[in-house]
């Protein structure tokens, strides 16, 4: 499956999109509200991957992420999954936070550069916040054919295992690491698969998610979703069409209240080996499961899918000639009370374009009413002809036009790299107290596209209601 690091330079990074105005003022990123949540070097481990979630009502805010040891240390980049929290003070917007869960390893190490691409997903229950984290993790390891469950004592040498399982940790407030469930499992040497590049929920007293799988002795990858009931194990849920060639970069929405009428967006290759994609969308609740395609014609490069339900409004974005200088972020967005949604061509869907910038990829929405917030990573020009990837904020209200893209956080080293291209979700909102929450890696690339060193940073900022 594609892993895409998004380290390419274009020739050209201008913003070609013109100003727009929303209806209150404009959200402003202070670069007195951001934190660096870590940092590493290449003399210890360095930053690869991260998501966050925040639970509003109790002005708390969660990180997950993935470190991995620098080659230059002579190790197999071996990589862990740590958790961290913070509770923002009472009234301040955040302007004081303090470290109340510490830095914590869970789940289990991955060896061979194997990402862990971790998704979360959050919820109350019995006065604590739990954690739901999807992510490629080694439980049954049977690839190397012993028939042995994986340990890693006795198998952290054997690099002939290379395809891992996908799993759910389980993580709260008080207790810290709990359970831990096989989501997607190797569990027969016939079974043998990778998986990865997970999205999770939690709704309706249960946890829900997609994610790209490799089936047994094919080259196509397919879009597979699973749920569990409490203390269940997890099962398929809801056959997604996507026979033919490769498909990834799953993520899906559902009626919040009955956890059914799910929309799962994905990416399909344009042929075996194609370099181009489309951007496809599956009701998988309903009969013969409709499929309905959104951009991408033979020789398009859209990808990146990201979705949102909010006021019954169902929205859907993505990234469009994302290698090129004239890329596009494009937002799609169907009323689900005056239509099915089944049909792109009908006028049930209306697609406008939120940005353009240079190899603009990776985009996320949000809402809080009628305000809406995308952020994106793209390629930003620091020097003359000198380009380096940077995070990009853009919002509306509903009924105008977004607002000229403009980056959360300029590097203290104008050359170091920003990404969000691993983990979901990077965006989240605090809708009591009208805060947004942005988090990404950032990073100096060395030799070989190795990072030297890299920090994992949080950022916050304000936001009106709508007028």
């Amino acid at each position: 499956m594609r892993l895409t690091l998004s380290l390419s330079l274009s020739l050209c990074a201008s913003l070609l999109a013109m100003p727009r105005e929303a209806d209150a003022a404009d959200t402003a990123f202070d670069s007195s509200d951001n934190l660096k949540i870590f940092s590493g070097t290449a003399e210890d481990d360095i930053p690869a991957s991260v998501a966050m979630r925040n639970w509003g009502f109790q002005d708390e805010v969660f990180f997950v992420y993935e470190r991995f040891e620098h080659p230059d240390l002579g190790s197999d980049e071996d990589r862990r999954l740590y958790v961290k929290g913070y509770t923002c003070s009472d009234d301040d917007v955040c302007a004081t936070q303090s470290a109340d869960w510490a830095e914590t390893q869970i789940g289990t190490l991955l060896r061979f550069n194997q990402g862990i691409q971790p998704a979360v997903a959050i919820r109350r229950s019995g006065g604590k916040t739990i954690l739901h984290i999807a992510a490629r993790q080694m439980i049954y390891g049977n690839c190397d054919q012993d028939f042995v469950a994986y340990d890693e004592e006795e198998d952290e040498d054997d690099d002939s295992i290379k395809n891992v399982d996908l799993a759910e940790i389980v993580w709260d407030t008080d207790d810290g690491e709990g359970s831990t469930r096989a989501i997607d499992k190797n569990d027969a040497i016939s079974g043998c698969e990778d998986r990865g590049i997970p999205s999770i929920k939690y709704r309706s007293s249960q946890p829900y998610a997609c994610w790209t799988g490799k089936p047994i002795n094919n080259a196509d990858e397919e879009i597979r979703c699973g749920t569990r009931s409490t203390g269940g194990d997890w099962d398929a849920y809801g056959a997604i069409n996507n026979s033919g060639f490769n498909n990834e970069h799953a993520t899906f929405t559902f009626d919040t209240t009955t956890g059914t009428d799910r929309f799962v967006a994905y990416t399909k290759r344009n042929g075996a080996g194609a370099s181009s994609y489309r951007i496809k969308g599956t009701f998988a609740d309903r009969a013969n499961d409709p499929t309905v395609t959104f951009a991408g014609d033979n020789n398009d490069k859209v990808d990146f899918p990201t979705t949102m339900l909010r006021d019954d409004m169902l929205y859907l974005a993505w990234a469009e000639d994302f290698n090129n200088s004239t890329a596009t972020i494009e937002i799609s967005e169907c009323d689900t009370v005056a239509d099915d949604c089944e049909d792109v061509g009908g006028g049930e869907w209306t697609t406008t374009e939120v940005a353009a910038v240079s190899e603009a990829k990776h985009p996320e929405i949000r809402s809080d009413g009628d305000r809406q917030f995308v952020i994106f990573e793209a390629d930003y020009e620091y020097d003359t002809n000198l380009f380096a990837r940077r995070i990009y904020f853009t919002e509306r209200c509903v009924g105008s036009g977004w607002t000229t893209p403009v980056v959360i956080r300029e590097p203290d080293t104008s050359s170091w790299h920003q990404g969000i291209n691993l983990g979901r979700i990077h965006l989240a909102l605090n809708r009591q107290e009208n805060l947004v929450h942005v988090a990404w890696v950032e990073w100096e690339l060395g030799m070989g596209g190795v990072p030297d060193d890299g920090d994992i940073w949080w950022a916050w900022a304000e936001y009106d209601d709508c007028s």
